[in-house]
């Protein structure tokens, strides 16, 4: 009951926003808004009341704005239940519920975006250009980890199948109930582990991407900086619930999960920098130059977005978790589900 309210309320609350900020910002922040509308929008009661959180100028604004960014999901992980207990319902929920969020924002609304707004073969060049990039990067983490206990698990961890042998297993495990399992589980969270930190350098620089354009929307006006937090806050949202379960079901602590998030918040903070000096510079094209880079960037991340999200979640995912057919076959189908509304939920925002 706990995890379908939550649910209720995060869809609820995406549309919200979709139906304030949905044809007016979209999902990175890059802002095509009418004037007309944001009067329209100053007599209602959400906006008035969200200028009350920005009363200062433009550059402490969009600092503000970032700060509330990094604060509210550690906020809410630490009062929704479940989450503190790594192992519960809620968070092996979240972690489908992760991907299916993770894939929707990929494919519903960075890649429309990106083959919108650039040449198609450039675009797909540095999608994969970020792909073999992270890749590289996992590659090397694992040959710096070879000499680890767990060094033969990254050799296998990816390309994890389940053949007859596997399922035979299942006929065997009361005999075996310890040193089996308990292998293979250190193997799959040894493999999340390593995306886990994959995800992190992700996060960080699609965060700095993020920071860019929130704090340069402010420098538009208060009204776009305030619309376009609005849409960062409930696209990402869904976004970070599943990367904190994501985080915890690869072993991590709570304190750890809280850790790695507030230095994911550092880029948040250095985009943010950056969009205030470039703004502050005022050079009649930084915005053009500030946009064309933070496109570029988003394009290498979607990438990496793509790599972490496949290789690291979905193995994970296709980890067979009991002995009997019919629970895993539910379990399956609930994944799925969870899957789809995490996409569906990123599909509300257009």
């Amino acid at each position: 009951m706990i995890q379908a309210a939550l649910l209720t309320v995060l869809s609820l609350g995406l549309r919200q926003a979709h139906g304030h900020a949905s044809h007016h910002v979209t999902s990175h922040g890059h802002d095509h808004v009418h004037q007309n509308s944001f009067q329209q929008l100053n007599n209602g009661a959400v906006i008035q009341y969200l200028q009350l959180l920005f009363p200062f100028s433009a550059k402490y604004n969009a600092m503000l704005a970032t700060l509330y960014l990094c604060a509210l999901p550690c906020i809410l992980v630490a009062i929704i239940p479940g989450f503190k207990r790594g192992g519960t319902k809620m968070v092996r929920l979240m972690v489908p519920f992760a991907l299916g969020g993770i894939l929707g924002d990929v494919f519903l609304h960075v890649l429309p975006e990106l083959y919108h707004e650039g040449d198609p073969v450039d675009i797909g060049y540095g999608i994969l250009y970020g792909f073999l990039s992270f890749m590289a990067i996992d590659k090397l983490l694992r040959v710096i980890n070879m000499g680890s206990p767990n060094s033969h698990s990254h050799s296998h961890s990816h390309t994890h199948t389940f053949d007859d042998d596997h399922l035979k297993q299942s006929t065997e495990e009361d005999k075996k109930p310890t040193g089996t399992q308990s292998s293979r589980s250190k193997t799959n969270n040894k493999s999340l582990e390593v995306s886990t930190y994959l995800n992190m350098v992700t996060e960080f620089i699609h965060k700095a991407a993020d920071g860019i354009a929130v704090s340069s929307s402010f420098y538009t006006s208060k009204y776009v900086g305030i619309m376009s937090f609005m849409a960062v806050v409930f696209h990402e949202v869904p976004h970070e619930l599943g990367d904190f379960a994501v985080k915890l079901s690869s072993g991590l602590t709570f304190k750890q999960a809280i850790e790695s998030e507030l230095f994911t918040c550092l880029g948040s903070l250095t985009g943010a920098a950056i969009g205030c000096i470039l703004n502050e510079m005022g050079k009649g094209n930084d915005e053009l130059n500030n946009e064309e880079w933070t496109n570029k960037i988003m394009i290498i991340t979607c990438g990496g977005f793509i790599y972490t999200s496949t290789v690291g979640v979905v193995p994970e995912l296709l980890n067979i978790s009991t002995n009997s057919r019919r629970k895993e076959i539910t379990t399956t189908v609930i994944q799925i589900g969870c899957t789809l509304l995490g996409f569906y939920m990123m599909s509300i925002i257009e």
